[in-house]
């Protein structure tokens, strides 16, 4: 199925919305006006049938009269030409009515000759009538009447060719065909019958005698004629059968026609052909009645026929005026359907452009707001989602950012504050080295003096007394000497709880960044399957065809915008990675050098209980001095324990200033671990601050 409508596809994804719309409209429109102008077509050929059909019954309706007053004149003239001088006057009076319906006749050919193809057919019509009308008072009763009768069948065919040539003969309506019937082929025949039997009637009354062969000529008119109008009664009740309303209209002047012909016939049957005995005047004026009859039928018939194909005109005029506003309204309805659409579709991607636009210039709090109830709303609501989700993200990140600045400025602080701390130890150390190396020196001097004690002796309660002010400063070193060890245990403690606290919000900060990693994982996740719901909502669409080529655009954007939100996932993700082994070596060396500090604290505190052991000793030594002073008689026996106690007193202060030295070599070391920390801890929140910066572009 995606394989057979792949090219369609193809071809509408060339094309912009407007450009879809307008091949789609074109589609649409074709059969559209397709139909319209064959159903146009249609109508304005049965208008212009119709129209041709009036014409036709307008001109039939002339040639009638024109056939009515040729009859006339054709029975008036076989009565004048028989012999019955009475018939002169109403023959020139018919003449003239003839040349006055020729007149209206020509008017009409003139209109619609050429179209109906009647000119030549009258012209020979009018030409014969010219010779007949010349020559009617010279001619004998029989040629006068073969002439006319020449002219009323060629006037009949007239009738018939116009209603061909019109397409009276083919006009819908039942009723209308059976009235076109009668007045182009029963009236017209019915009258030619009844007009020749009261021109033949007329003669033989006004010869007074009638031979067999006319009697037989006479039953023959009489038969022609009930059969004409047998045949036009049938017709009649079909009329009135199929349109009441046309057939009462015509009720009365039918039968006052059938009263009239009947009469006619009784008279033409009694007194005409079984014995004449009926003035000439008198049977041509009752046969005038009955034919006049037929015609005020014709007359009337005509009128309806006329009538009913001019209402035919009208309804068809009123179907195409109907199917006119139908197909205008259904094409402006199609129009402003389309148009709605298009202007539906392209609100709601530009509402999403917009949005995504806004989005990737940082502002994450717009949000896509969809009108359409349809597959677009679905889309904008999936896109209001991920974007909550990713303004969720970009919160977390920036609490986390927070976190890591605040951490990055409180771990450059302590390192500062512990190289300070630092410094001040190794200072003191260097302090608690030279004492103890003066120390020593002032041990050494007494060493040399308690050597010459015994050589000394009379001199010994003047260096007693030196001695015991030498003691009491070497006491008084001594207690500072363990002060500052105290106080240097004390600070390297702090140091010890400060690099401890720093190591923990390090790695306090490393699970944050774990946990930013897995938020960004998330992330990912949900891009993928938003570039995985796209992609089905693509196959979707290519699935529904015509109606889903619009979604399947708009599916490849969100896919497009998944691939965005992958990609800056990806990118934060390389960042947090990067700050994760950045806060990894940040532990370890912070670990290492808390290592060291306690080391540093143990070494010092074992140079605490050295010195502590040296004010003891000076403390005995003091004593001494002042016992010597008292007992200075027994100084020569004590001497040698005295210069025992001493060099003993110098080695443990040889072993102090050495303890010292270590402990200032440690403070520096411990002083560079804590450089390294504080430009560590630097490019931290330097790291810190571009993080920010980046996010901070997104405002949520």
């Amino acid at each position: 199925m995606q394989c057979f409508f792949a090219p369609g596809t193809w071809l509408i994804n060339k094309f912009k919305y407007s450009g879809k719309f307008f091949i789609l409209g074109v589609i649409v429109l074709i059969p559209l006006v397709l139909l319209s102008y064959f159903l146009f077509s249609e109508i304005n050929n049965s208008i212009e049938a119709a129209e041709e059909a009036v014409d036709g019954a307008k001109y039939n309706n002339e040639l009638k009269t024109f056939l009515q007053y040729m009859q006339q004149h054709r029975g008036t003239a076989n009565g004048y030409l028989n012999g019955d001088q009475s018939f002169k006057e109403k023959l020139i009076e018919i003449q003239k009515k003839i040349d006055d319906t020729i007149t209206t006749i020509d008017n009409i050919d003139q209109e619609v000759g050429n179209r109906l193809k009647t000119t030549k057919a009258w012209t020979d019509i009018k030409n014969k009538w010219v010779g007949v009308s010349k020559n009617v008072y010279n001619m004998k009763a029989p040629e006068s009447f073969a002439l006319h009768t020449e002219i009323t069948y060629e006037t009949m065919e007239l009738i018939k060719d116009v209603a061909d040539s019109s397409k009276l003969k083919v006009v819908p309506q039942l009723d209308a065909s059976y009235l076109m019937e009668s007045v182009v082929n029963e009236l017209p025949l019915l009258t030619e019958n009844m007009g020749q039997a009261r021109g033949k009637g007329a003669g033989a009354a006004a010869k007074g005698v009638l031979t067999d062969e006319e009697k037989l000529q006479f039953s023959s008119f009489i038969s022609s004629i009930r059969s004409n109008s047998d045949n036009f009664i049938r017709a009649y009740s079909i009329i009135l059968n199929e349109n009441p309303e046309v057939g009462n209209k015509l009720k009365e002047k039918v039968d006052f026609s059938q009263q009239s012909i009947s009469e006619f016939l009784d008279i033409f049957e009694n007194r005409i052909i079984k014995k004449v005995d009926i003035e000439s005047g008198q049977f041509f004026d009752i046969g005038t009645k009955a034919i006049d009859a037929s015609f005020a039928l014709y007359e009337i018939e005509t009128n309806m026929l006329n009538q009913l194909l001019l209402d035919q005109v009208s309804q068809l005029e009123m179907k195409k005026l109907t199917l006119t506003i139908i197909v205008s309204v259904l094409f402006l309805l199609a129009a402003y359907l389309c148009i709605s659409f298009f202007m539906s579709v392209k609100d709601a991607v530009t509402n999403l452009v917009k949005t995504t636009s806004e989005m990737a210039n940082g502002n994450l709090t717009v949000r896509t707001k969809i009108k359409s109830e349809d597959e677009l709303l679905v889309i904008g609501e999936a896109f209001n989602g991920m974007a909550d989700s990713f303004s969720m993200m970009i919160k977390k990140s920036q609490e986390a950012v927070e976190q890591l600045a605040s951490s990055s400025e409180q771990l450059s602080a302590s390192a500062d504050e512990t190289e300070q701390t630092a410094m001040q130890i190794a200072d003191t150390i260097n302090g608690v080295a030279a004492g103890a190396t003066e120390q020593s020196d002032h041990t050494g001097a007494m060493l040399e003096m308690i050597k010459n004690t015994k050589a000394q002796v009379d001199i010994g309660n003047a260096k007693v007394e030196q001695s015991f002010i030498q003691a009491k400063e070497s006491s008084r070193f001594a207690s500072v000497g363990n002060a500052a060890i105290s106080e240097a245990i004390s600070h390297l403690g702090d140091v010890t709880r400060t690099v401890q606290f720093a190591t923990d919000s390090i790695q306090k900060l490393g699970k944050r960044s774990n946990e930013i990693g897995g938020i960004i994982s998330v992330i990912t996740n949900i891009a993928d399957q938003t570039n995985l719901l796209a992609l089905n909502a693509a196959i979707e669409a290519a699935r529904a065809g015509e109606q889903g080529k619009g979604f399947a655009v708009v599916a490849e954007e969100v896919r497009k915008l998944a691939e965005q939100s992958s990609t800056a996932a990806r990118q934060i993700i390389e960042l947090i990675e990067s700050i994760q082994s950045e806060t990894s070596v940040t532990v370890r060396t912070m670990e290492s050098n808390l290592t060291a500090v306690q080391g540093q604290v143990n070494i010092i505190q074992k140079g605490g209980e050295s010195l502590k052991e040296i004010v003891r000793n000076v403390e005995k030594t003091e004593m001494s001095v002042q016992e010597l002073q008292q007992v200075l008689v027994q100084l020569e026996e004590n001497a040698d324990e005295v210069l025992k106690s001493v060099q003993v007193v110098a080695a443990v202060i040889e072993d102090t200033a050495a303890s010292a030295e270590e402990v200032a070599a440690s403070a520096e070391e411990q002083s560079a671990t804590v450089e390294e920390m504080s430009a560590s801890s630097l490019a931290l929140a330097k790291l810190a601050e571009e993080l920010q910066s980046e996010i901070n572009r997104f405002t949520v």
